[in-house]
């Protein structure tokens, strides 16, 4: 499948499995057409883990394809078809995070509007949902993306921010030195 969106984080994909046991629970914030949240549910299935994956987009995007309107939110369920305990969330990812309780998820991605005030609202809705155990990081830290460096930089100001390829990545603060 054409994963699409410049997907290019599957080793961080493969370490967040890795690194959690059954249980743990996994969101990623900006699906598009759900290539990346569907590699993440194979590696997870092929790990014996019991790991909970939701995604949430507004899927608000949409092509044609030989007259046809197809939405992402059609490339995405397709995708996710073979994977009926993948979560999908449509709607504003603010507003859903507010559906969780704070310190709910282990990993959170974030890979929506790259924007500055939309990184920065993502950011200020999910982090406090983020177990203090947990690893948060996100797609696009670099150009053409300077609203997504600028907030995740004002956002971790006294943490390390550690880079794979063009993810940001922040340990749990236990990790922190």
């Amino acid at each position: 499948m054409d994963r699409g969106g410049g997907f290019n984080y599957d080793d961080l994909y493969f370490e967040m499995v890795q690194r959690h046991n059954d249980g743990a629970i996994f969101i990623e914030i900006g699906v598009y057409r759900g290539g990346s949240l569907q590699f993440m549910s194979e590696i997870v299935k092929q790990s014996g883990k019991n790991i909970k994956l939701y995604g949430v987009d507004n899927f608000s995007e949409c092509y044609h394809v030989n007259g046809n309107k197809i939405t992402t939110y059609d490339d995405c369920v397709a995708a996710l078809s073979p994977y009926p305990d993948t979560s999908l969330i449509v709607g504003d990812s603010v507003d859903i995070a507010k559906q969780f309780d704070d310190g709910y998820f282990d990993f959170i991605f974030i890979d929506a509007n790259h924007t500055y005030p939309y990184v920065k609202m993502d950011l200020e809705s999910w982090f406090p949902k983020l177990k203090s155990t947990g690893y948060i990081a996100g797609h696009d830290y670099c150009e053409p993306f300077a609203g997504v460096k600028q907030a995740v930089d004002e956002f971790f100001p006294h943490e390390r921010i550690q880079l794979k390829g063009s993810c940001w990545f922040v340990p749990p603060l236990k990790y922190m030195k």
